[in-house]
């Protein structure tokens, strides 16, 4: 079962940035699609296992690419 979820990403202000973090995040086990709002400041992603699980992932992934955004449930 594929399971949608989204998350905030606040403080995102760079559109190379939010490509980055879509491409890694789309490539991390279990997500079968990954796709940034950058007006919304969001990632949806769409996974094939508990997106809760995924969630620790995607935050490292954002970290590494710019420290100042912080990723929230939304």
């Amino acid at each position: 079962m594929l399971i949608t979820k989204t998350f905030l990403l606040e403080n995102l202000c760079c559109e190379n940035c939010a490509a980055a973090i879509e491409v890694s995040v789309a490539a991390l086990p279990g997500v079968t699609a990954a796709k940034i709002d950058y007006e919304a400041k969001t990632v949806t992603i769409t996974a094939d296992c508990d997106a809760d699980l995924i969630f620790p992932s995607i935050v490292s992934i954002v970290a590494d690419i710019d420290e100042d955004v912080a990723v929230k449930e939304a």
